[in-house]
């Protein structure tokens, strides 16, 4: 028997079908990655749908009849559409994991089409009418075509985002992307092609069509997986795995175009501003993090309002561009660093009390010691210098277990206060100490907050303190005056105002700088622990000067309200109606 064109064509079309499924078969037991198996199930539909044409279309053509082999093939193309788009999302990682229900809605259309086109074959095979089906052949049409688009969709959908990743991942090859696209779409073609070829050249040309359709996808699938080593670096990781840094990382990421317009942002944004991210996508940059990027590139650390309070964050800027370098935007990475700056002011700090503090009271000492062994009369005054010097130093001491202390577990040791009670235990501790100094209070007797109670006494005392022991005035007065805000966060405001000399500016500008040189720098330790001890009680700290005096202002994040609100008149300490806040 001779081999005719028909049987040549056929033979090529049942030998794409075995190449196509030794392909899937082979990937199957070499790889495992992102996609593999939906990329198996396609080439296997499309392999065994060859495979049953072409054994059909031997058959077919000997029995006289050249329909038939069309149908296996057919519905492989419509299968197989489904799997590939499943098998791209997947592969570029854009959706790893889809549900049961979001693979049946991408099925469904594929199946109605497919039975559609069947229903119409079957009759026109054996010369039967639709309508004895009780199905119009018009409503037939309309369910192939609209079977035909979506399946057509799927594959445009998959090969677009083939080509887009393959486009932007440098390790990926674009011709990578190119070849398993035209491997998908190369069927799809088929259907165009073949009906116009069949015209023109008879059976002959509409086999053809189907030959070389299926036998251009099976060339290029095999050339992706064997010869661009479409399994061995797959894009999911990327994607996935730039999805988990995001996710995962503490560091604010915000991504934004070159107009400064809010992209991207991860959760950690979000979580930390208390803001709602898809919201602010495609606003200024500024209008969520209260800063433009040219502040942030200028600025190495920038302070931020956050849910907790003011944070101060170290600030990343870096231009986005593609592989052709060019611009297309702004990354912006913010760390929180205020622990790591406390830290660093601490050190500093004790660094210098330890070598001028300590080194200056030891010089008093020494010569004190000096002058009572030279004298064996009039040692008194020097005695008396030698324990006010002891006493500073263990002052000292104790404020430097104080910061260790408090400062260190501020949010670990949080119980609900009374801020009546502690304001009342700081106030008598300055009277005992300094009896001639009027301090009085206006503190709501109700005000809770939950908050470290032994940070905020010192936070209290440090800043009563600081107006009491440097007061110099005739008629020395300190008062602390607590309100609440409903409509701040920080809405428990702290006042401690005095009408002494005030703070001298050199030490607040070392406040207000964060840092000590050996040029400028405080006297001692009590603003900075006022400072650390209201950052890490998540406040905000500010300083007053006016003609008579100064005031100290603390802000306080606060939940509840006061339901009673008590107020005395100022009182001189040493009277019986001593001006202290009293309970009830």
């Amino acid at each position: 028997m001779s081999l005719t064109l028909l049987d040549a064509l056929f033979a090529s079309i049942v030998l794409s079908g075995v190449v196509l499924c030794w392909l899937g078969v082979d990937a199957y037991r070499s790889w495992d990655e992102p996609g593999l198996r939906t990329f198996v199930l396609t080439v296997l539909t499309l392999g065994v749908g060859a495979l049953l044409s072409g054994l059909v279309g031997f058959v077919a053509v000997a029995g006289g009849r050249t329909l038939q082999w069309q149908l296996p093939l057919l519905a492989a193309f419509f299968l197989a559409s489904v799997s590939w788009a499943l098998f791209a999302f997947q592969y570029t990682g854009q959706w790893a994991k889809p549900s049961p229900a979001a693979v049946t809605g991408l099925t469904v259309p594929a199946l109605l089409g497919l039975g559609a086109y069947t229903t119409g074959y079957v009759t026109q095979v054996w010369g039967m009418n639709p309508a004895t089906l009780g199905v119009p052949t018009a409503l037939l049409n309309i369910g192939y075509g609209v079977g035909y688009l979506w399946v057509t969709a799927l594959i445009v959908v998959g090969a677009f985002l083939l080509l887009r990743t393959t486009y932007v991942y440098g390790h990926l090859s674009i011709l990578q992307g190119g070849v398993l696209s035209l491997a998908a779409v190369a069927p799809a073609l088929t259907g165009v092609v073949g009906p116009s070829l069949g015209g023109l050249a008879g059976t002959p040309g509409l086999v053809g069509a189907f030959a070389g359709g299926i036998g251009l996808s099976a060339l290029c699938f095999v050339a992706a997986v064997r010869y661009y080593d479409t399994f061995e670096a797959t894009p999911a990781v990327g994607s996935i795995g730039r999805e988990a840094v995001s996710r995962e990382i503490d560091d604010l990421v915000v991504v934004t175009d070159h107009r400064q317009r809010t992209i991207e942002a991860n959760e950690a944004v979000g979580e930390t501003l208390g803001v709602e991210t898809a919201a602010m996508l495609g606003e200024p940059v500024e209008s969520l993090l209260g800063v433009d990027i040219e502040t942030l590139q200028r600025r190495e650390a920038v302070e931020l309002h956050t849910t907790d309070g003011h944070r101060t964050f170290d600030a990343k800027v870096s231009k986005l561009t593609d592989q052709h370098d060019r611009w297309l935007g702004y990354l912006v990475s913010l760390r929180d660093v205020t622990d790591r700056q406390i830290r660093q002011q601490r050190l500093e700090v004790l660094n210098r009390v330890l070598r001028h503090n300590l080194r200056n009271k030891l010089t008093v000492v020494k010569g004190s010691t000096k002058a009572i062994e030279e004298q064996a009369e009039g040692t008194a005054a020097h005695t008396e210098r030698i324990l006010t010097a002891t006493d500073d130093l263990i002052g000292i001491s104790e404020r430097a277990k104080a910061i260790e202390k408090y400062v260190d577990d501020g949010e670990t040791m949080q119980t609900e206060v009374n801020v009546y009670e502690t304001v009342t235990e700081v106030l008598d501790n300055a009277r005992e100490l300094h009896p001639d100094v009027t301090v009085t209070a206006d503190v709501p007797e109700s005000l809770v907050l939950d908050i470290n109670e032994g940070l905020l006494y010192h936070v209290l005392d440090n800043a009563v303190q600081n107006g009491v022991k440097h007061n110099d005035s005739e008629d020395p007065r300190v008062e602390v005056t607590v309100t609440t805000h409903e409509d701040t966060d920080h809405s428990v405001r702290v006042a401690i105002t005095d009408n002494g000399p005030g703070i001298p500016e050199h030490e607040l500008d070392v406040i207000r700088s964060g840092r000590e040189t050996d040029l400028e720098h405080g006297s001692g330790l009590g603003l900075w622990v006022l400072s650390w001890g209201t950052r890490q009680l998540r406040g905000t700290l500010s300083f007053e000067r006016h003609d008579d005096g100064s005031t100290v202002r603390i802000e306080l994040p606060h939940t509840p309200l006061p339901t009673d609100h008590h107020t005395r008149e100022s009182v001189p300490a040493a009277t019986d109606g001593d001006g202290r806040p009293r309970r009830g």
